[in-house]
């Protein structure tokens, strides 16, 4: 059960953090006492989608819906992480919020104005990852109420 797993101690993002472009693995079958790392997007495991955080809402949610992505990496103009936009993000209520508040067209609205910035997204370094099992990324992940964590 997940209760018999202890959650990580996370960090954020204050400053910079790159990322890195990998071919993605096939996944295992998976369970609470699995290695962590069968089951994390982290640089060996999965190619990394970004965005631009100047694109339109509806250029990424085109983009992730053509891809089959459930997430985007958000780069600013020099391709340093900025922050990271799902598709919740797209397609909940913060386009359409965003566009009353600021009196524009919702098609006007830019992944920078919907996106979780870099120093609001939580992360483990890939140490913690190695030596954790899934339960404690559950556990981790339900503790802190996020249902993203990026691995550094």
């Amino acid at each position: 059960m997940i209760t018999d797993f202890t959650p990580l101690v996370v960090r954020t993002f204050p400053e910079f953090i790159a990322y890195v472009q990998t071919e993605p693995t096939e996944p295992a079958r998976v369970t609470f006492d699995s290695p962590a790392l069968e089951v994390m997007i982290d640089p060996g495991a999965a190619r990394v989608a970004t965005m631009d955080a100047r694109e339109s809402v509806l250029e990424a949610e085109r983009r992730m819906r053509q891809n089959g992505l459930g997430q985007l990496l958000v780069v600013d103009a020099e391709q340093r992480v900025a922050g990271l936009l799902t598709l919740g993000d797209v397609l909940g209520e913060k386009p359409v919020q965003i566009a009353i508040e600021r009196q524009m067209h919702r098609d006007e609205v830019t992944v920078r104005n919907i996106m979780t910035p870099r120093e609001e997204l939580l992360g483990l370094t890939l140490e913690q990852v190695r030596a954790a099992r899934v339960g404690h990324i559950l556990s981790t992940l339900e503790r802190t109420g996020r249902r993203h964590v990026l691995v550094t």
